[in-house]
């Protein structure tokens, strides 16, 4: 470090080799001087000791390894001072304040050739000032943009080794927030590296802005009142030399700068003819990913950039501004994209090629008003079709209602009726069973094709019934065994092999409790019977497949005095609607009328069964059966008079059978008692003596049984609309 004067600065940065690019930068708080040299290793020995009155500390390190080395040093500052960067063979040199002399020059160029005298020797006009250098792509070109005001000249000169470009604007100072480095070397361009510095401040002061190229780049010059351009042209094979032209120089031609107004025109710059070998063509775009470093980049040159590696076109407004810092590694552009854009409040929307830039309240606006047109077009059309439909005519027709009542059907239309006019009505005829509907055509269409799925026949089912006195041999022969334990038994009996599982939903009754259904039953399932010192009502259920076979053996049992038939009722019933069976006795017993009389009263005693068949999807029957039993049990005899004990048995269960299958109801039991006389004819009757010629026997007691079989079939198959 080096003082110079008594506010001035010089540090000197030191290498083994060249350091042709460099980053800088400043922080306000505390006021702080970055510099970033890319591509070189720290080797600098720490700590720093020198303390200069305008530094309080000074500090370098290996900022980064990876994925480019990066070698920092940071000048602590006492306060915020200007500097101006440039670069000298293998030194960096950094100047800070003002009273200094210039830095040295940077790393030799190739020494231009004005295609005019230097303007004449007069007062130096003002000062002016380079605003901005950014790089643009138009139409398929890539353009060095130099914004500049006031009244400056340019000089253009080029580098061989490495091809670089030099535009020296004399007359100008730069911002220092304005001395950036644009790093391309991610970026499909011909550029790898866009610097601009303060190259000398006094006695001239002079920006210069050096463009390292990829390759060696045909380029064209021209100043406008603000700018200065420099297109760059794709690259051509070389024109053939002719004979009788001279080689050209070492130093290539570079194009005439313009000089002040008061000086006489100059000629367009032209750009440098050369000879070269044909240049590589731009490498492709990346496919869809990106990597970029940059501090405090305008989002308008990220734009651009995003818009190179995604082959998009991109639109951003003026309202479209901000800068930002970022550092991205391999990142796919829209994710990218949207990360910049958040930042600064911006959103963006893709339509095909395109892709709009905007502040994010101006796209939330807009999509509101999008939603709102989208609304109001909707609200329209749902007003022009309640119009149309207050104008439409009115028709009336009549509809029959075949199998369901017309007075139901109504509740099931109203929902369809129009909305909005009052005039359209829904009548019954309930003496023709006839629906009179006055409606739109397309309403009563729609009323039509409900009515004809609604109105469908109700499906019918013949329940066949036959209710037998069996003896216990023959019901165990069956298969429908007692139970002598608290839970079911599955049993198969002795012809156990015609039975076929059956699916009982259990019903609680008032009487007793019914066993749950295994959840795949096989052969049949009893339950507790009477008599047996358990809980339970005494009802056996099961199904027999063959139906013929069981004809065949109950006719066979009856001839062999195994059964007594009490009854074979039938009855049809519609889907859901229950059927009753019932046949009984009347037993007899005495009471008392009102005048004191002793007279014979009866009660019944009767089998019933109610059965509620439903037919399922699977043309199966489910029923819901509730059976009942009251029988005489003994005599009571008193004084005055008799009465029987009437004793009952009462059980409800869902069944579900196959169509057609018998479903039989067991153990409703009856004990009775023989008692057999013997004698000779004629003389056991005579009184007193023919005790001598008669004797009687006791038999045991036989349990008889009463079975109902049920057997369910459907009539008619439901029609579907």
């Amino acid at each position: 470090m080096q003082e110079a004067g008594p506010g001035g600065l010089v540090v000197v940065v030191a290498a083994d080799g060249p350091m042709s690019t460099y980053e800088s930068f400043t922080l306000p708080d505390p006021p702080r001087l970055i510099l970033d040299i890319p591509d070189a290793t720290h080797a600098i020995p720490q700590p720093i000791s020198a303390r200069p009155p305008l530094v309080t500390a000074v500090r370098s390190s290996q900022y980064r390894e990876r994925p480019v080395k990066i070698v920092r040093l940071v000048l602590d500052l006492r306060s915020m001072l200007p500097f101006q960067v440039a670069t000298a063979e293998n030194q960096l040199r950094v100047q800070l304040g003002t009273s200094a002399g210039p830095p040295a020059p940077a790393a030799p160029v190739a020494a231009p050739a004005p295609a005019t005298a230097p303007p004449p020797a007069a007062a130096p006009a003002p000062v002016g000032k380079v605003t901005r250098v950014d790089l643009q792509s138009v139409r398929g070109r890539q353009r060095i943009v130099i914004g500049t005001s006031g009244r400056v000249t340019y000089n253009v000169s080029e580098i061989s080794d490495p091809p670089s470009l030099v535009v020296d604007v004399s007359g100008a100072q730069i911002d220092p927030a304005g001395a950036r480095t644009l790093d391309l070397r991610q970026v499909a361009s011909p550029l790898s590296r866009l610097q601009a510095t303060q190259h000398q401040a006094a006695p001239d002061p002079v920006v210069r802005v050096v463009a390292d190229l990829r390759n060696p780049t045909r380029y064209e010059v021209q100043q406008t009142p603000s700018a200065i351009l420099v297109e760059l042209l794709p690259s051509a094979p070389a024109p053939t030399a002719q004979a009788a032209a001279p080689p050209p120089p070492a130093a290539p031609v570079v194009p005439a700068a313009p000089v002040p107004a008061a000086a006489p025109a100059p000629r367009p710059p032209v750009a440098p003819t050369r000879t070269v070998a044909a240049a590589p063509t731009v490498p492709p775009a990346p496919t869809g990913r990106l990597s970029m470093d940059f501090k405090d980049a305008d989002i308008n040159n990220l734009l651009r950039i995003i818009a190179e590696v995604s082959d998009k076109n991109v639109v951003a407004g003026g309202d479209v501004t901000g800068k930002v810092t970022v550092r991205l590694v391999n990142v796919e552009w829209r994710q990218a994209l949207d990360v910049i854009l958040k930042i600064n409040g911006m959103g963006w929307e893709e339509d095909g090629n395109i892709i709009r830039v905007a502040p994010l309240a101006k796209l939330a606006a807009e999509q509101k008003a999008r939603e709102d047109a989208r609304v109001a077009a909707a609200n329209a059309r749902k007003t022009e079709q309640q119009v149309q439909v207050q104008i439409e005519p009115l028709v009336t027709n009549v509809i029959s209602v075949n199998y369901a009542t017309a007075g139901d059907v109504v509740k099931n239309l109203d929902r369809l009726k129009t909305p909005g006019r009052p005039d359209a009505s829904i009548a019954v005829d309930e003496r023709t069973n006839k629906l009179i509907i006055k409606e739109t055509k397309d309403t009563f269409e729609k009323m039509e094709t409900l009515l004809r799925r609604l109105d469908i026949p109700t499906p019918q089912v013949m329940i066949e019934a036959r209710i037998v006195e069996a003896t216990r041999s023959f019901s165990q022969s069956l298969g429908v065994e007692y139970a002598f334990t608290t839970n079911a038994l599955i049993t198969r009996g002795t012809a156990g092999h015609n039975l076929t599982p059956i699916s009982v939903f259990t019903s609680q009754a008032a009487t007793g409790i019914f066993p749950t259904a295994a959840s795949n039953p096989p052969i049949a399932l009893s339950f507790p019977a009477s008599g047996t010192g358990v809980s339970g009502i005494g009802l056996n259920f099961g199904t027999l497949a063959n139906n013929f076979l069981l004809g065949a053996r109950l006719s066979a049992a009856e001839s062999e005095n195994k059964i007594r038939t009490l009854s074979a009722p039938k009855i049809a019933t519609l889907d859901n609607k229950e059927a009753e069976i019932r046949q009984g006795t009347q037993v007899p017993y005495t009471t008392v009328d009102s005048s004191g009389r002793t007279v014979v009263a009866f009660q019944d005693a009767f089998i019933r069964l109610k059965v509620t068949p439903h037919i399922t999807n699977d043309r199966r029957v489910s029923m819901k059966v509730e059976a009942e039993r009251s029988f005489a049990g003994d005599r009571i005899d008193f004084s005055g008079g008799f009465a029987f004990k009437l004793e009952q048995r009462k059980a409800s269960t869902n069944i579900l059978v196959s169509n057609g299958a018998t479903v039989v109801i067991g153990g409703l039991m009856q004990t009775t008692d023989s008692v057999a006389e013997t004698g000779l004819p004629w003389l056991k009757n005579v009184p007193v003596l023919g005790l001598l010629f008669k004797s009687h026997s006791i038999g045991p007691n036989d349990k008889i049984e009463l079975l109902i079989f049920l057997t369910p079939t459907i009539l008619e198959e439901p029609r579907l609309g």
